[in-house]
């Protein structure tokens, strides 16, 4: 990436033993080419970064720790192999873009902690078949769920 050097110099980034760039607890950087289908996101890293996992080659699956809140904008977008995302309670939002053109992402349970799912959160994820969005959602953005052909969507009911 060609701003990677910018990065590590502005935002005093450093490179862990994994190979993930982290600043504190914010996961800022999975390496577009590391290695590994699967990846469990450490206990340690309460924030995800925008674009921190876009477009990594291999990634298959992926659980998201309980300390995640919000995944930011394209986090996920262009992981075109990514198949399985394990969302945790206590996850608040799902913000724009975040699994964009996630073309192998099938279902997804969403926890009934969140409330939003941003515009565009799963445009173009065209393998999509299943989304249950629960009760504790009020807010979904224009075109979240835009140009996924199969999807089916089910809704918590009330009571």
């Amino acid at each position: 990436m060609a701003y990677s050097f910018w990065l590590l110099n502005c935002l005093q980034l450093h490179l862990s033993q994994s190979g993930l760039y982290h600043r504190q607890s914010s996961l800022v950087c999975y390496p577009q080419n590391k290695s590994g289908s699967k990846y469990t996101i450490p206990e340690y890293v309460s924030d995800l970064c925008y674009f921190a996992f876009e477009s990594s080659n291999y990634l298959q699956e992926v659980t998201i720790s309980k300390n995640i809140k919000v995944i930011e904008g394209s986090c996920f977008a262009g992981c075109e192999k990514l198949e399985t995302v394990l969302l945790p309670d206590g996850l608040l939002e799902i913000t724009r873009n975040a699994f964009n053109g996630c073309n192998n992402l099938k279902n997804i349970n969403i926890p009934n902690t969140v409330t939003t799912i941003s515009s565009y959160a799963f445009y173009n994820c065209s393998s999509l078949e299943t989304i249950y969005i629960p009760i504790s959602v009020y807010s979904i953005g224009e075109k979240a769920f835009y140009e996924c052909p199969s999807l089916t969507i089910k809704c918590a009911q009330t009571k």
